[in-house]
């Protein structure tokens, strides 16, 4: 059975017991634009992060350096983060 974009986000929220404002802001948290600030400090865009747990994203390696540090975009604050391989 297909059903419209607004009907499956009905279903979705009724079953999570959330409002659609919450869904909608719950899901805006769930990924951030991971950037990279090199040595020379340009910042680059590198990707997507996407959240698995409090306090824990996974993210793509590719445009990580060894002397990268990282930070998340997420509107409308930036935060630093730590990263292991």
């Amino acid at each position: 059975m297909a059903y419209t974009e607004e009907k499956a986000k009905e279903i979705i929220a009724k079953e999570l017991e959330v409002s659609m404002d919450q869904l909608t802001h719950n899901a805006s948290q769930a990924m951030a634009r991971v950037d990279s600030l090199d040595l020379s400090g340009q910042k680059t865009p590198i990707g997507l992060a996407f959240s698995l747990e409090d306090g824990l994203v996974a993210t793509a390696c590719k445009g990580i350096g060894p002397m990268s540090q990282l930070s998340l975009y997420m509107a409308p604050r930036t935060v630093p983060v730590p990263f292991t391989a």
